[in-house]
């Protein structure tokens, strides 16, 4: 990815400057116990009420492996303004996008790894907005990752001010910020 910033590593959920992300991350890690992962059956919805408008689920089919929209949460969806439940990535997205994105889903396979993104999207050629999306490993084996579960939100200034209708462009987004959290 041209001019994309350089991956950092954090070893602290502390250092996610989100505040609902970072709890999300915590609540991840609450699941996790002592273990690689948590497993999709530890993950209770009940439990997730703020979360789920900005969570996704993403199964990793064998072989390859490819990556198939499990879940969308409303807001999710909203800001693609696509539903692509149902669908695998490598077929929706952009070439250079996916290639983009398949940079961090390895590593989170490969590692068990959080991955952690800031990024800056434009509307019209002028700042919009700043996304924020995390991506973790749920696993039911502890051997191999078979969920990528996540949330993706706006800055908490930027949601306040956008219109709840309002559809952002995946191809005007600018990543400011990576980071592999390592737990």
């Amino acid at each position: 990815m041209a001019g994309a910033p350089a991956v950092e590593t954090w070893n602290s959920l502390e250092r996610i400057p989100h505040p609902k992300i970072r709890a999300f991350a915590e609540y991840w890690q609450s699941k996790r116990a002592q273990r690689r992962a948590p497993a999709r059956a530890d993950i209770d919805p009940a439990e997730l009420g703020p979360f789920l408008p900005h969570m996704y689920m993403l199964d990793v089919v064998p072989p390859g492996p490819r990556i198939k929209v499990r879940l969308l949460g409303t807001e999710a969806l909203q800001s693609g303004g696509v539903d692509l439940t149902g669908r695998f990535a490598d077929e929706v997205l952009p070439p250079a996008r996916y290639a983009e994105l398949q940079q961090e889903i390895d590593d989170v396979l490969r590692n068990f790894v959080l991955r952690y993104q800031i990024s800056d999207l434009a509307w019209q050629g002028r700042p919009h907005a700043r996304y924020h999306r995390l991506m973790m490993p749920l696993s039911a084996d502890q051997v191999t990752v078979n969920i990528l579960f996540g949330a993706q939100m706006l800055s908490v200034e930027d949601a306040q001010r956008l219109p709840a209708n309002s559809v952002m462009a995946r191809s005007a987004k600018t990543a400011r910020r990576q980071a592999t959290i390592a737990h």
